[in-house]
């Protein structure tokens, strides 16, 4: 049952739409000159903060315009990466590797790594907890927050160590990248509906996230479980 999900949420003929849209977009911004995925990342961090600002500050509809820009960025990066990627040669691929990890086109280890800590990832935590944390204060039950925060903490830490110490490829799992998606209909729900229309509603979608964050981290504990077994069995 769970490889069946699996193999049907992760389908690209179910989404060869949005790989044309992606491509599009991706072609549209790699004519802008200077534009690399690592700078839509980080001009998606700086949509996130400002989307957090206005969420604490009130102003609601300014959130959600930032707020939702910075989830297209999100799209985006990882979009111009592959596009940039598959059309570089393999010497102007590893040409890339000498540049500023600002600078850098195509797929590149900085979406994973930055200074130790992981960079895309990262700007996910602070987008999703920015507003959750701006939002729900008061009206989500504070140990879901704490649950969800310890298990992104616990992935954004942990990928880069596994991946650089070579027990994983360090990267976000299939139940991982579903389960930004429920954090952006929460965020979505705290914003259109009010509290008194389901009261339990906000943390059922804060605990299913959650889930989906424990989940996601026992995936990875399993792939580095795993290969560290087939690495003792292999000598």
């Amino acid at each position: 049952m769970g490889r069946k999900l699996r193999s049907w949420l992760e389908d690209d003929s179910r989404v060869g739409w949005l790989r044309r849209l992606s491509d599009w977009a991706a072609s549209g911004l790699d004519a802008v000159p200077g534009t690399t995925p690592n700078r839509v990342t980080a001009m998606g961090l700086s949509l996130a903060l400002l989307a957090t600002f206005m969420f604490a500050a009130g102003g609601i509809a300014l959130g959600v315009l930032f707020c939702t820009a910075s989830y297209v960025t999100d799209f985006l990066d990882g979009a111009l990466a592959r596009y940039q990627d598959e059309r570089m040669t393999p010497e102007e691929r590893a040409a890339e590797g000498s540049k500023h990890w600002m600078r850098r086109r195509g797929k590149t280890e900085d979406g994973g790594f930055l200074s130790g800590a992981a960079f895309d990832p990262f700007v996910d935590k602070v987008r999703y907890f920015g507003a959750l944390l701006a939002l729900g204060l008061g009206r989500l039950w504070w140990p879901l927050i704490a649950v969800g925060g310890f298990f992104a903490l616990a992935l954004t830490v942990g990928r880069p160590i596994v991946a650089r110490l070579k027990l994983s490829k360090g990267k976000s799992n299939w139940l991982g990248k579903h389960k930004v998606h429920v954090e952006a209909v929460l965020i979505a729900w705290l914003v259109f509906v009010p509290a008194a229309v389901l009261p339990y509603g906000d943390d059922v979608l804060l605990g299913i996230a959650s889930l989906g964050g424990g989940a996601s981290f026992a995936g990875q504990a399993y792939s580095v479980w795993k290969n560290r077994k087939n690495a003792k069995a292999s000598t």
